[in-house]
């Protein structure tokens, strides 16, 4: 929708754009922001005597190394984009010389973001419904999972929102829809394959087929 509605760089030297305090967030810790809800997810899931069949059990490095891939990946191409090796043309004659890159590294770290946050939603929707399962019922558990599901959701639409004003002020159409693209081939669809063929597949049947 931002890239429908793109409408140029603003023009005053100094602009106050909404959601600009967690722009300035992403711009320095972006790479990191799902870490602190996987620790937590992690932690809570922890609580109480094994459960063969919970998902925050036996699978914590998977899921870490995941998103360490991830994070080392956009990482990498972070410093090629501020290299300018994706650079292939500079505006002649702008006031600001911004050159035109292939794509938005900003837009592919939303890209990166997204897919887990989605993942992290999705686990944790599995672990809640693990902890109502449970007898006696894991109460506190299932709160804190609660809580910590409506931080991710949180962080999803946030960085959703802050894409919207990034492909409609900071980056011509073209640049965004590469960037899009990457990053729904390299984060979401190796993410949502793992999700669904991996050994949390099993885990995930497993866990739906119980009866309480």
């Amino acid at each position: 929708m931002g890239m429908s509605l793109h409408t140029g760089r603003p023009k005053a030297s100094h602009i106050q754009l909404p959601l600009q305090w967690f722009d300035h967030i992403l711009r320095h810790v972006g790479p990191l922001l799902p870490f602190p809800v996987f620790v937590v997810r992690w932690m809570v899931s922890n609580i109480g005597p094994p459960d063969p069949l919970h998902l925050g059990r036996g699978n914590w490095p998977d899921v870490l190394a995941v998103y360490i891939c991830m994070t080392v990946l956009r990482t990498v191409i972070y410093l090629l984009h501020r290299a300018g090796f994706f650079a292939f043309l500079t505006a002649a004659g702008a006031v600001s010389a911004l050159p035109v890159h292939l794509m938005s590294d900003h837009v592919f770290l939303g890209s990166c973001l997204v897919s887990a946050f989605v993942s992290e939603g999705f686990l944790l929707a599995l672990d809640i419904r693990r902890a109502s399962q449970a007898r006696p019922k894991r109460v506190i558990q299932r709160k804190l999972l609660l809580v910590n599901l409506m931080v991710c959701t949180a962080l999803f639409y946030l960085t959703c929102a802050d894409m919207f004003y990034t492909c409609q002020y900071f980056h011509v159409p073209l640049e965004n829809w590469w960037a899009a693209f990457s990053g729904f081939v390299f984060f979401q669809v190796p993410m949502g394959y793992w999700l669904l063929t991996g050994r949390y597949s099993q885990l995930r049947m497993a866990s739906w087929v119980s009866t309480p």
